[in-house]
């Protein structure tokens, strides 16, 4: 908390934890979230609220309120919890009604850095299962109306957000293939964008100025630096020796040492760093597992980038 490099913390929010249900009075329970976020405050830092509306893998509580649950369509996938179709009406009248009381909860707390609201699950932009579960979940999905519903789900979703006029920035996550087609759509709504997939295949690629894998996403970012806030959260937190080697790859492996990852976010515009909490207290923990071999270079990429988004 006490670090100048480090701005703030991103708070995880479900949306079950605070949507009681238009029954009850009052219908929100602000108070654990108000706890969790005060001790950062009083130190003097800022929040990045990420509010998610679903939950994916291996979740232990659903973030869909149950009454919601039970008003929508649920697709089940292999390895996924159910998940709610986000354009029925049922989920996106409420889950709009929830946003509006959160930009209005906290209009006046100046420590809101900015609000992510999840597109879909976990405060992101993806639908899990939806292509690596094969034809199955895909045809589930399908059948829900994805092909035709998902596009318009998504500009209506932006105009919402850009409505609520929040005296915080709202950004929201984007999946890789959907920077470029998506991210324009973000800008027009004046809404802040990024992802959450900077890995070491991609850092590679930024600093050897090629197209970085996973549909080129990082050339979004260089056509959307200036015109909204972009913000860039690592794939996983860091190997930083660069050298561990499994079969299939764990994903810190594929995430690799924190300051070519670094580096390459700051060459992409990137203003937001979302950073793991095991590689802060690698660099500045001095009684974590590994702090006395690698703070001093995690700390000089982290004091570089800090110097650069200000």
């Amino acid at each position: 908390m006490r670090s100048p490099l480090l701005c703030g913390a991103d708070v995880y929010v479900d949306w079950s934890s605070i949507d009681m249900g238009p029954g009850h009075t009052p219908r929100y329970d602000w108070a654990a979230l108000d706890n969790e976020i005060a001790p950062w405050e009083a130190a003097g830092k800022e929040i990045g609220l990420i509010i998610s509306g679903a939950s994916e893998g291996l979740a232990y509580k659903q973030a869909t309120p149950a009454y919601v649950a039970s008003e929508v369509t649920m697709v089940d996938c292999p390895n996924e919890p159910p998940v709610p179709v986000f354009w029925q009406s049922a989920y996106l009248s409420n889950w709009g009604h929830f946003m509006q009381a959160v930009v209005e909860h906290f209009a006046s707390d100046a420590h809101i850095a900015y609000m992510r609201f999840g597109v879909t699950v976990d405060g992101e932009g993806f639908i899990p299962g939806l292509h690596a579960a094969g034809e199955t979940c895909l045809k589930k999905w399908d059948a829900v109306g994805y092909a035709s519903d998902w596009p318009r789900y998504i500009q209506d979703l932006f105009t919402f957000e850009g409505s609520l006029h929040s005296p915080h920035k709202l950004v929201v996550s984007l999946n890789y293939d959907d920077m470029a087609s998506t991210g324009p759509k973000a800008v027009r709504a004046g809404i802040g964008a990024g992802m959450e997939g900077m890995d070491k295949a991609s850092a590679t690629a930024v600093l050897q100025h090629e197209p970085c894998p996973f549909e080129n996403w990082c050339a979004a970012y260089i056509a959307l630096a200036g015109k909204t806030p972009l913000y860039l959260e690592m794939y996983h937190n860091s190997d930083p020796t660069g050298t561990l080697h499994s079969n299939p790859p764990s994903p810190q492996e594929l995430t690799g040492p924190l300051p070519p990852l670094l580096q390459a976010g700051v060459e992409l515009h990137a203003q937001i760093f979302e950073i793991y909490p095991q590689d802060w207290l690698l660099a500045l923990d001095p009684q974590y597992p590994g702090y006395a071999k690698y703070h001093a270079e995690y700390v000089k990429a982290l004091t570089i980038a800090a110097s650069t988004v200000n």
